[in-house]
Parts: C-alpha cells; sequence; structure tokens
C-alpha cells in the first residue's frame, strides 16, 4: 500500500464529486482511511467515494423549476440568454449577496458580463480570456523576426512600444514609412528599403522618413545578429533589461522573464538548442495575466461546477445546453465508453451522472424560499444549433410531453420585428474642398462625391501591406512607366519592326524591376512579369501596325493646365500621336479592361439608370448625340478625362481624336480603341459637365453617396450596409 507522509492519520476529501476512477484506486491503496464527504438531496445516490451512481442518477426524475420555484426561459442566441439572466435578477430586486449567477457555456458568460456592464452594474467573470505578459507579446514577435528577417515581423514590433528603445523613438512615422513602402514596391527585407532609398522611387518629400526608416532596420538587424551570435542566455540578459526602461509594468514583468533565464541557465549550456527554441519555452512558461476582479462589482459569473459552492438563495444559470451539461467528452474521439472505463478515465455516462446529481443538489439547497431560473438557448453565437440539456428532460411520462413543448416550442429572434439603425456613424474630418483637382478626380466626384471627398480631400487610402504580388495598380504603373520612357526615347518610339520595339520595351521592363525588387521577386510576382512580358510583345506588334499606318509619337507624358469656374485643373497626357495626313490624336493607356472608348465616359439614359443624386436635376450632366440612325440620344457624364485631355491640348490644330491604347490580358484586347466620331460639341459638353463638378465641389457638396459604385475602396467603413448609412457627409 502507499504509504502517506509521516504524521498523516487521515485523509478527509469534502466537496468533491467528481473523483476519477484512476485516483479512487490510489486512494484504495493508502494505508490510511480516506473518509469523503459530499453535500446533496435525500437518497443522494453516491458511493463510497462520494461518486453519484450512473444507475441510479440514469433513472431518476429531475426538478422542473416554476411557479414560485423558479422557472425555465429559453432564449434564441446568447445574447438574449444574458437579457433574460438580466431580467431575472432584476425582477425580484434582491442584494448581491442573496444572487448566484452562473453560466455552462463561455459565450453566454461574455455576454452577461456586457449586458450587466450596459446597464450600469460591473460582473467578473474570473474564467475571463487571460492575457500574457506584455514583454511576452513583444518576444513572440522578436522570436519571428530572428527566425527570418522580414519586413512583416519589422511592422508589428513597431506597434509594440518596448521597441522604441531599440530604434530610437519615432515608432509612428517609421511604421507610416514601412507601411507606405510594403503596399507601393512589395518591400519584404531590409535590402529592399536600402535599394529603393538608392532609386528614384522614393519621393523627395518622404526621403527623411525613409532613411530614418532605414536607420531602424540597420539598428534592428544588428540586434538580431548579435542575439543569434550569443546564445539565448547571454543576450537575454543584455536585451531585457533595455526593454524594461519602456515603463513600470515592463520592469516588472522583465524580472519575471529573466527568473525563467536564470533557471535555464544551465541546461541552455549544455543543449544545443536555437535562441527561436528557448524563447518559444519561455513563452510556454510565463505565468498568464488575469484580470483582478474589480472592488465595485455586483456579482461573478460561476462555472458550471463551481455553482455547487455559491450561497445564494436565488439561482441564475443560463447555457443549460446539451453540450455545456453534461459537457462533451474529451479525449481521444477513437475511444470508446468500454475503453475508457477499462483505463480509469471518466465516462460519458459519470459525467451525466455527476451533473444530475449537481442540479438536484442546486434545486434542493432552494426549495424552501429559493428560487432557480434556468435559461437555454436555441443556437451559439456563430448560429449553430443547440439543444437544450437531457437534464430538462429527466421526467416521467406524465411531465415529458410538457417538457419538451417548452424547451422546443418556436422562439423569435431577438431583433425580429426592429428597423436596424446605426449606433454611431463614421464622421470624416472637416477638411476645405481642394484648392485644384486633378483630370481623373472628374470620374470620381461624377461617381460619389462622399468617396471622393474621402479619398481626394481627406487623403484617405487603403494599404495592402501583406500582400506578395501586385495589385491591378501595381501592374498599370509598371506598364505605364515602360512605355514612358520608351515614348521619351526619340529613337526608340521611330521604330518600325516588332522585334526591335519589343527587345526595347522588354529590356526596360528588366531595368525597371531590378531597381524595384533587385535579383529576388516574389514567386507571384514573377508570374505576372511574365504576364506583362507578354502584352508589351502584343503592344510591339500592334505599336508597329501604327506606325506602318502613319502614326507617329509626338509627345508623351504632356502635362496640361486647365482653369474651370477659378479652380485649376491639370492632369498629363500619356501620348500625342501624329499622321502623316496631318491628323493627330489623344491616347491613354489602359491595362485593365474598357468596352469601349465612348462606353466608359457617359451612357445611355434608360429606366434604368441611376443618375447621381447629388447632381440630379442639372442639364449640363447629359449630352446629345447621334445613334447609328441619326436619331438624338441623350447620354449622362460618367467620366470626362479624354474630352478634358482635348480641351487642354487645344493649342494644337483642330479638334483632336480621342481613345485609349489597350493593353489587355489577350492579344486582341491590345491595341488602339479609338472613341467614333468625337466631336469639338462632346469636349465643350464634357466640359460643361466638368463645370457643374468645379461649382458643386466648392460649395462643398460631398453627399449624399452614391449606393453603388463600380470599383468601392471605402466598402470596409459601411461594414455591410450602404455608405450613406455609416458615414455622415456633408
Amino acid at each position: 500500500p502507499m504509504v502517506p507522509p509521516p504524521g498523516v492519520a487521515q485523509i478527509v476529501v469534502a466537496g468533491v464529486t467528481d473523483v476519477k476512477p484512476v485516483l479512487v484506486k490510489r486512494w484504495e491503496s493508502l494505508a490510511v482511511p480516506v473518509r469523503v464527504l459530499v453535500g446533496g438531496p435525500e437518497g443522494c445516490g453516491v458511493d463510497e467515494w462520494g461518486r453519484p451512481r450512473e444507475d441510479d442518477w440514469a433513472a431518476r426524475e429531475l426538478p422542473w423549476p416554476d411557479g414560485d420555484a423558479g422557472s425555465v426561459q429559453v432564449a434564441a442566441d446568447p445574447r438574449q440568454q444574458a437579457e433574460m439572466v438580466v431580467g431575472a435578477v432584476a425582477a425580484r430586486g434582491e442584494a448581491s449577496s442573496e444572487v448566484a449567477i452562473g453560466a455552462a457555456d463561455e459565450e453566454v458568460a461574455g455576454e452577461l458580463v456586457r449586458a450587466f456592464g450596459r446597464r450600469g452594474g460591473e460582473l467578473f467573470d474570473p474564467a475571463g480570456t487571460a492575457s500574457e505578459l506584455g514583454l511576452a507579446r513583444w518576444f513572440g514577435i522578436w522570436r519571428r523576426w530572428l527566425a527570418e528577417p522580414r519586413l512583416a515581423a519589422v511592422a508589428d514590433l513597431l506597434g509594440r512600444s518596448e521597441t522604441g528603445v531599440l530604434v530610437k523613438g519615432k515608432r509612428a512615422q517609421k511604421a507610416r514609412a514601412l507601411c507606405a513602402l510594403r503596399d507601393e514596391a512589395l518591400a519584404d527585407r531590409a535590402r529592399d528599403v536600402r535599394k529603393l532609398l538608392e532609386g528614384e522611387m522614393v519621393r523627395e518629400r518622404d526621403r527623411e522618413s525613409v532613411g530614418e526608416l532605414a536607420t531602424a532596420l540597420e539598428a534592428l538587424e544588428k540586434w538580431r545578429d548579435q542575439f543569434l551570435a550569443q546564445g539565448f542566455v547571454r543576450s537575454m540578459e543584455r536585451l531585457v533589461p533595455i526593454l524594461a526602461r519602456t515603463s513600470e509594468r515592463t520592469a516588472d514583468e522583465a524580472g519575471v522573464i529573466l527568473e525563467f533565464v536564470e533557471e535555464v541557465r544551465e541546461v541552455a549550456g549544455r543543449l544545443n538548442r536555437d535562441a527561436g527554441f528557448w524563447i518559444e519555452v519561455m513563452l510556454a512558461s510565463l505565468p498568464e495575466k488575469r484580470a483582478a476582479a474589480p472592488d465595485g462589482r455586483v456579482a461573478d459569473v460561476v462555472g458550471w461546477l463551481e455553482l455547487a459552492f455559491e450561497p445564494g438563495r436565488h439561482l441564475v444559470v443560463a447555457g443549460m445546453n446539451e453540450g455545456m451539461v453534461p459537457a462533451r467528452p474529451s479525449g481521444e474521439p477513437w475511444l470508446s465508453e468500454s475503453g475508457r472505463r477499462q483505463l480509469g478515465l471518466t465516462t460519458d455516462a459519470l459525467r451525466a451522472a455527476r451533473d444530475a446529481f449537481l442540479f438536484a443538489s442546486l434545486c434542493a439547497a432552494r426549495r424552501d424560499g429559493g428560487r432557480v431560473d434556468v435559461v437555454c438557448g436555441k443556437t451559439s453565437a456563430g448560429g449553430d444549433a443547440l439543444l437544450p440539456s437531457r437534464l430538462l428532460l429527466a421526467a416521467g411520462r406524465g411531465d415529458l410531453p410538457a417538457r419538451v413543448t417548452s424547451l422546443f416550442r418556436e422562439v423569435e429572434p431577438p431583433d425580429a420585428g426592429l428597423q436596424w439603425e446605426a449606433d454611431w456613424k463614421w464622421e470624416p474630418p472637416a477638411r476645405p474642398g481642394p484648392e485644384r483637382m486633378h483630370v481623373t478626380g472628374f470620374g470620381d466626384y461624377l461617381a460619389c462625391p462622399t468617396r471622393f471627398y474621402l479619398k481626394q480631400v481627406v487623403g484617405m487610402q487603403r494599404r495592402e501591406v501583406d500582400r506578395n504580388e501586385w495589385n491591378a495598380r501595381d501592374f498599370g504603373n509598371v506598364a505605364h512607366e515602360v512605355l514612358e520612357r520608351w515614348g521619351r526615347d526619340p529613337e526608340a518610339r521611330d521604330y518600325s519592326k516588332t522585334k526591335a520595339i519589343g527587345e526595347w520595351v522588354e529590356a526596360e521592363m528588366e531595368t525597371i524591376l531590378e531597381e524595384r525588387f533587385g535579383g529576388e521577386r516574389p514567386l507571384a510576382v514573377a508570374i505576372q512579369v511574365e504576364s506583362l512580358r507578354q502584352r508589351l510583345w502584343w503592344f510591339a506588334r500592334k505599336q508597329a501596325c501604327q506606325r506602318a499606318e502613319g502614326w507617329e509619337v509626338a509627345e508623351v507624358e504632356k502635362r496640361i493646365a486647365i482653369e474651370i469656374g477659378g479652380m485649376a485643373v491639370s492632369g498629363k497626357v500619356d501620348r500625342i500621336d501624329r499622321h502623316k495626313d496631318g491628323r493627330w490624336r489623344v491616347l491613354d493607356y489602359k491595362t485593365g479592361k474598357v468596352k469601349n472608348a465612348e462606353g466608359a465616359h457617359r451612357v445611355k439614359v434608360t429606366g434604368a439608370t441611376r443618375l447621381p443624386g447629388h447632381l440630379e436635376g442639372d442639364e449640363r450632366l447629359y449630352a446629345l448625340s447621334a445613334d447609328a440612325k441619326g436619331r438624338e440620344v441623350r447620354k449622362v457624364w460618367r467620366n470626362l478625362q479624354l474630352p478634358m485631355y482635348a480641351a487642354g491640348v487645344a493649342e494644337m490644330d483642330g479638334t483632336p481624336e480621342v481613345g485609349y491604347f489597350l493593353l489587355g490580358a489577350t492579344e486582341a484586347g491590345v491595341g488602339v480603341e479609338s472613341w467614333s466620331g468625337f466631336t469639338a460639341a462632346d469636349r465643350d459638353s464634357a466640359m460643361q459637365c466638368a463645370e457643374l463638378v468645379v461649382e458643386k465641389v466648392q460649395a462643398g457638396v460631398f453627399g449624399p453617396p452614391a449606393g453603388r459604385v463600380e470599383y468601392d475602396d471605402f466598402a470596409e467603413l459601411g461594414m455591410g450596409r450602404p455608405l450613406g448609412e455609416m458615414v455622415v457627409t456633408a
């Protein structure tokens, strides 16, 4: 037999009803007696070890609280369960010391805390999510930096206050610069930042901030190299005291971490493991920080197994669903009930008997003047269907139908019949309207004045820092830059052979890619490069045909300046061609899909046409043109880019042709797409619409937002609702 410590003559176990079979075997082998004390209803049906007997509780009818003794309620979801608990507590107006609140479901426990908080009462959940030490989170990121020095880890490091002492402050500015480079140039490592600084891609106004970022990256790389070279213990003893200077909280946490370092000093010296391994062990070993119970709390949310020790005369327990009470079996799913019994593990039958015993005990303890309110749910927070606990169905033949009817009745969702209304709205910062506009901004305003304001006035933009491939903007920018350089070379732009043009633009593409990525490119970008290479060769073939037809490139990237209603308007024409017969044309390069040049600018007004609400009723929004049969057709302007380009180069003779040089995804999608029949009247109509836009912008009209747009950069602000319901507009 097992021998207890000296001086122990008897062992007393009180209040434990969940004794594991394997533990019972150990008790039986002890050389001293073990006395077990449990509390329960009359004829409580437990064995000599305080365990509820399976056969006894499997066949026993269980209480159904009703009338003055309590209630059983069914709610739609965890939030409604919490509201029912609040209602049950508030209805009796008892002191908090007289109320015991339990939750068998963690989702409901969280909702209970929030529900009481909304009514000014603070509820504390002792089993709430624990938080790790702040320094532990920092070292979790640092471990990623040690494993692979990528800028994604640096972005997270810059988000932590502890990093400030390693990079000499200004974390926010450096984080913004890093975010921009990861988004605009797909920078992935520190060498990418240095290479970008050497080239011309970084704007002059950004060079100072990018330079500070490069210095910070050098510092982090130096710390990384030293950490890997010196080993875990020595590096931690050097680094942790420096990080401890961040705040008093960090200083306290640093002491806990250094205690761990001291504990593993000898083992770390003998085992050949890298620093990342020891950081992982450290993170698994550090204690969790749980929130302290607030002094002014109303009550605690108690777990199912702890409710037996709560003294409150009024018990309210939520989450009484199958899978919660009794809880789902844990362990290996392939292990059968008989196998678990043979191994001395807790079986589902034992767990069900224990919970039946506890429920009966909770009700029996409050049968004289007390009350038990039980709440169970129909669905989880995620919408999964739930069943009521089998304990609520433990009834005789006479009572079972009524219980089934009550537990499985239809429950109206808590939001049924309610009209949705936003509790709050985004309120963009108030800024004066722009003093100047770009040609492309007119299409933005025509599409939606609110999105125009957010983009052009406030300067909001969406960053995609974690992508490893080009987006449509990147692809188009590289293509434009290649063709701009080609058009600026007097000799290259005069080539008339496909091979000469193709070889030139391909070589220039490689030069640009070398400037942006060096010799290393993400796999996805390498695939996209091949797609761009193919498009450029198709361009070379179509350009050679254009040259053979008599068209020559006269200018590229020509800047234009127009004044409209006192507003300075600027733009940059991708390309101007002249024909040997004296004609000339304005072309804009497009890598995206375009049905036709005119259709991209204006559409026929029909009964289904959605007119912009901020401009509706002004005739300057419309243009008149003739169809194929000569009939007059009314069209609404959607974009003014090409007509405004034509107006911007009015010093040249006559009205130019306008169109796109398409760089589509197929060979058929590459070539010149002209605006057939474009006239001076079309140009003048577009300029009148531009005057309308300028008037509205100068008057500060930036609403209402359009319900639908073709490309929405601000969909997140709507959170699934129309933007007008979530954003305050002028």
